[in-house]
């Protein structure tokens, strides 16, 4: 990452985030692209996690991603994500979902690429 540069990293309940890519094509041009989206929820509504949903609605992102099987998936290393929904929700009843649910979109000419688990380490090891 570069010097400045801030990573979050969010753990998820299973069966909950998601990501998929849609490709579309046109014949008459050519011209082919994917539609990235990807669906997350932060867990709890605290002033830190409301600052770090701002964050992500104000930047263009890349999200690292890992599927159940363990591998690791790169998303909008071109192009980036941006939020296009962030909807805090604060439950109804006592075992209500409580937090952030986050979607991100972005724009590829490829698909998503596999990511080593040695980057993944470098990644989340502290600065020191």
């Amino acid at each position: 990452m570069e010097t400045g540069k801030q990573a979050w990293s969010y753990k998820q309940v299973p069966e909950i985030a998601n990501w998929k890519q849609t490709g579309a094509g046109d014949a008459k041009t050519g011209g082919f692209g994917y539609k990235v989206e990807v669906n997350f929820q932060i867990q709890g509504i605290e002033t830190l996690t409301q600052e770090e949903s701002e964050l992500l609605l104000k930047n263009t992102l890349f999200v690292v991603a890992k599927h159940n099987d363990g591998t690791y998936w790169l998303l909008g290393h071109e192009f980036g994500l941006d939020a296009s929904n962030v909807d805090t929700d604060s439950g109804t009843e006592m075992t209500s979902f409580k937090g952030d649910i986050i979607k991100l979109v972005g724009s590829a000419t490829i698909k998503p690429k596999k990511v080593t688990s040695g980057l993944i380490a470098a990644l989340l090891t502290p600065a020191s």
